[in-house]
């Protein structure tokens, strides 16, 4: 073949593929305009109405592509776009509905050019039921193309995420809770769903997936940018992103891939660690012992979630018991809590029964400080107040003193066998 043809069947190759992209590109960026003000002179419901109609009109093509033309490629192309296109539509109907119902808003005022507003509620009620069946058509529809045996699951999902943009309220507290408390179920939805359907791993699973995150991304995006930022948002904000870093880890196969994750994942549980701390601090009037033992304990657990799924893991399981330990002593020492040291000793326990049942070491000896400094503090104020010159505590020494030479003397050689044995398998042990 001669080098002219080979070009030629290059281009004739990749045509089809750049048509597709730059249409693609095309559709989304006119997708876009919809979310904005005045670009186009008519009324807000008439644009909704439009992009609708362009959002059945995709939906259509897709479904003339597989019916009339056989070519499954173009329609996965219209369908995928349709799809995308459903939360585009339940955010600007979910804005029309707050301009008529919507409840008191949070602090500050939303541009201008993201004020979504009509005067008859008949008329948005009507349109509002007849939009959201044509949308769950397009949804169920793209859904058993992009992913046919998860269709009906991911489809439940999708249509749930999305209806939660329509509701009335945008209390960051409540936005918050149901972003994160969606982003849970999806995970856990979707890890289901990948065990028992493989084709979720193609091109087009990826899509399907992707799209479902797609309403998690408004709900937070939406109260950021139209409001004056709040902590739960930006808290839940972390989580989410945690969440889907972590997600995203089973997709990477490359260490450096997996390494840039993790990095990610570290990042933003230590903003939801902080941020979760200031919350429950301010919520419950508590002091900064309060603030650093929620932080610490709440770092520790993140990071030893990433610990889980890394080839790093007895590094990460390290720095996970160090965060949780070092947090209680600082607070401990720095503050003198009688509930830092209950935290002290609940925890070192888990720790200590989670460093033998797993059989590692740093967990283990994290857990044994943490309790001896919760031991440690209750027993100097119990001592605080403890007259030695009176003859009960003489005694009560004393008899402390011949109990344990009694023991040491009987069962010395059999305590000194067990702790041998003991040295040992603690040495077998994991980092």
């Amino acid at each position: 073949m001669s080098t002219e043809a080979a070009t030629y069947s290059k281009i004739a190759a990749d045509l089809p593929r750049l048509l597709r992209i730059t249409g693609s590109t095309v559709l989304v960026i006119s997708l876009s305009t919809f979310l904005f003000q005045d670009w186009m002179s008519v009324g807000d419901l008439e644009r909704f109405l439009l992009l609708l109609a362009q959002t059945l009109v995709l939906a259509s093509a897709g479904f003339g592509c597989i019916r009339f033309l056989g070519e499954p490629k173009g329609a996965r192309t219209f369908l995928a776009l349709a799809v995308a296109a459903v939360p585009v539509n339940f955010t600007v109907l979910a804005a029309l509905l707050h301009s008529v119902w919507g409840s008191t808003a949070p602090v500050g005022s939303p541009p201008s050019l993201a004020m979504w507003q009509t005067g008859d509620a008949l008329l948005l009620t009507t349109t509002a039921v007849g939009s959201l069946l044509g949308l769950a058509v397009v949804a169920a529809f793209g859904f058993l193309v992009l992913a046919r045996r998860s269709a009906v699951r991911l489809t439940v999902l999708f249509l749930l995420g999305n209806a939660l943009l329509l509701l009335p309220s945008r209390e960051p507290v409540w936005v918050a809770i149901l972003a994160v408390a969606l982003m849970v179920l999806l995970g856990w939805q979707l890890a289901v769903a990948q065990a028992a359907d493989a084709g979720l791993n193609t091109w087009e699973g990826g899509i399907a997936r992707a799209v479902l995150l797609m309403p998690v991304g408004v709900l937070l995006g939406r109260n950021i940018w139209l409001y004056e930022p709040h902590m739960a948002v930006v808290t839940a904000t972390a989580v989410v992103t945690f969440l889907l870093a972590r997600q995203l880890g089973f997709l990477v196969a490359g260490s450096r891939g997996r390494g840039v994750l993790e990095a990610v994942s570290l990042l933003a549980a230590t903003v939801a660690a902080l941020g979760l701390a200031d919350l429950l601090e301010s919520t419950l009037f508590a002091g900064a012992d309060a603030f650093i033992n929620i932080a610490s304990l709440s770092l520790s657990a993140f990071v030893y979630e990433i610990s889980l799924r890394s080839s790093a893991a007895p590094a990460y399981r390290r720095l996970a018991t160090g965060i949780a330990t070092g947090g209680l002593l600082l607070s401990l020492i720095g503050f003198g809590s009688h509930w830092t040291a209950l935290l002290c000793l609940t925890t070192g326990t888990g720790m200590v029964v989670g460093g033998i049942w797993l059989q590692q070491r740093s967990a283990f000896v994290a857990g044994v400080l943490s309790l001896l400094a919760g031991l440690s503090f209750e027993v100097i104020h119990v001592f605080a107040g403890f007259e030695l010159g009176h003859w009960g505590a003489l005694a009560a020494v004393g008899v402390t003193s011949v109990v344990l030479a009694s023991l040491l003397e009987r069962h010395g050689a059999r305590l000194k066998a067990l702790s041998d044995d003991w040295r040992q398998q603690f040495a077998a042990w994991e980092v």
